[in-house]
């Protein structure tokens, strides 16, 4: 089965995008009578937005909050079953070989997002019947799901990153904040589009349209067939998603810098979708050239304003901070069954790690002599992007064995 990367789960508007016409009409969330706007704390785990969730006022969750995802997604069934969720339609999401996956259409999913914000009874959530999305593994903690347009319909959005602070706003009252730079932002099956100019490895200038996509991790994702035309001299084979297949590898190099209005952005990391994952099919071509993720978005200050189709940004301390890649050579495979279990999924080709004698499939039960826990794992994710030549030993699983593995973290790129 070819994999494609309009079926790659870390991009989970696939998800969204094929429940649209059981979701519509659902209402959205409200602040309490009389409040202009209402301030609640996130969690930054490796880049991303992770924001508390209580469903049902009784089980509380973390999603999350993603610019670009249409419908909210559980992504574990045994929560909505506790809860005792009604589920109005069972779906096919996709099938790899025999395996077919399936979701589950809930319609009574109330959600707050604090004591004072929440939605009605009536609220509609896909849940999925396995976590086929594996988003602890992506932001490095425990995470159930995702959470987008259902926020950004009912409020103008305030992402303070140096605070970790959201603030939700009143559209009709809100009013642009002193030191801000406003900028239109096109909204296209409501998702949130920009214009941007890149500047390519060659020199050359060309203007893009980039969705804004603040659940994924990277800096600017190249979702045509960017490969032949962009891609840096000095690159990566690298994992870049998971399909219903397994892994999809593309490229990450650099481009010389990214302009958004009078914002730029020297060198920052770019990934290349390899001509194969794409999908030719006109009908299904998607708007733009491809994402912005949070690796530039984490840069500003951020409000969102769906409603009248603008985007503000101030600049704050990480503005300038390099853009920097995984430092360690591995691809680590995040299971949660009775508990999280971490495995080598795949070593790149030629990294101190590949040498070492780690091998894929080997069980990781320590780094650093410290026991790995779903607790402690983003701790891992930002030590391997953030210093070149630490020394990091692995404590492995293999078989029956427990061998230990050394090497120093390099910068390839």
């Amino acid at each position: 089965m070819k994999k494609s990367l309009r079926h790659a789960i870390t991009v989970a508007i696939i998800f969204s995008l094929s429940i649209t016409q059981s979701l519509h009409g659902q209402f959205g969330f409200t602040l309490p009578k009389g409040a202009e706007s209402v301030e609640i704390p996130f969690q930054n785990f490796n880049n991303l937005i992770v924001l508390e969730v209580t469903l049902k006022n009784k089980v509380a969750v973390n999603f999350i909050l993603d610019t670009s995802i249409e419908h909210t997604i559980l992504t574990e069934k045994a929560v909505g079953d506790f809860l005792e969720f009604r589920y109005a339609r069972k779906m096919k999401l996709g099938q790899n070989a025999d395996e077919i996956y399936y979701g589950h259409v809930a319609i009574d999913a109330k959600m707050s997002l604090s004591d004072s914000v929440s939605t009605g009874d009536v609220s509609s959530m896909l849940v999925l019947e396995t976590d086929y999305l594996n988003l602890a593994g992506l932001a490095g903690t425990k995470v159930h799901g995702l959470i987008g347009y259902d926020v950004f319909k009912s409020f103008v959005v305030e992402v303070d990153h140096s605070k970790s602070i959201l603030t939700l706003h009143k559209p009709e009252s809100f009013d642009k904040p002193k030191g801000y730079t406003e900028l239109p932002m096109n909204i296209v099956e409501r998702k949130p589009y920009i214009e941007t100019e890149v500047v390519l490895e060659s020199w050359e200038t060309r203007k893009m349209n980039f969705m804004l996509k603040s659940g994924a991790s990277h800096a600017v994702f190249f979702e045509d067939d960017s490969v032949d035309y962009f891609l840096p001299y000095r690159n990566l084979e690298v994992p870049i998603g998971q399909s219903f297949g397994g892994e999809i590898l593309g490229h990450v190099g650099r481009l010389r810098s990214l302009d958004i209005d009078d914002f730029s952005l020297e060198n920052p990391l770019a990934t290349f979708a390899k001509p194969e994952h794409i999908n030719q099919n006109e009908e299904s071509k998607k708007y733009g050239d491809g994402s912005i993720g949070q690796g530039v978005l984490q840069r500003f200050n951020v409000i969102y304003d769906f409603h009248h189709s603008k985007i503000y940004l101030k600049k704050n301390n990480s503005f300038s901070d390099l853009f920097e890649y995984d430092m360690s050579g591995i691809s680590i495979s995040v299971k949660n069954e009775k508990d999280y279990s971490f495995a080598i999924k795949s070593l790149r080709k030629g990294s101190p790690a590949e040498e070492s004698g780690i091998q894929a499939g080997d069980i990781i039960l320590s780094i650093n002599d410290v026991p790995l826990t779903i607790d402690n794992y983003g701790e891992f994710l930002n030590l391997f992007l953030t210093k070149e030549g630490k020394k990091v030993t692995f404590v492995v699983k293999r078989g029956e064995e427990q061998l230990e593995c050394s090497y120093r973290l390099a910068r390839f790129i």
